[in-house]
């Protein structure tokens, strides 16, 4: 049988695709291993994701993530009034239906999703910033 060239199963930051980048910090880039999407996200100091968040549709975020906080820490906040800060060291997982993610100090993190959904999550930020322009 021929050798068919599989899919990379490890990647450096520089291999990761850029999904959203800004000169204040931000920086989250994805690569796809199978059926999940793996990212490394980095969030500026003072971020708050919430005003993104409510553009989407439904009016927050419906795609679950898994994840490990590298450096820094982030609060999730739920439509539900719930939320949880997760630190540096720490794995999480991210329920659907959070509105917010808020960092005062920044953060760092590594974030597994499922790659459908993902991908649509992605489509529809890339939609509204380029609206915001």
């Amino acid at each position: 049988s021929l050798h068919r060239e599989e899919p990379a199963m490890h990647a450096t930051t520089e291999d990761l695709t850029v999904l959203l980048q800004d000169e204040g910090g931000t920086d989250v880039r994805s690569i796809d291993f199978d059926e999940m999407a793996a990212n490394i996200n980095r969030f500026a100091p003072g971020t708050d994701l919430g005003p993104l968040l409510a553009q989407l549709p439904g009016g927050d975020c419906s795609v679950p993530h898994w994840g490990y906080v590298i450096d820094g820490a982030f609060t999730v906040h739920y439509t539900d009034g719930q939320q949880e800060t997760v630190t540096a060291g720490q794995l999480f997982y991210m329920q659907p239906h959070h509105d917010r993610l808020t960092t005062n100090d920044g953060v760092v993190l590594a974030e597994f999703s499922p790659a459908d959904d993902a991908r649509q999550l992605f489509g529809h930020i890339a939609s509204i910033m380029q609206a915001a322009g």
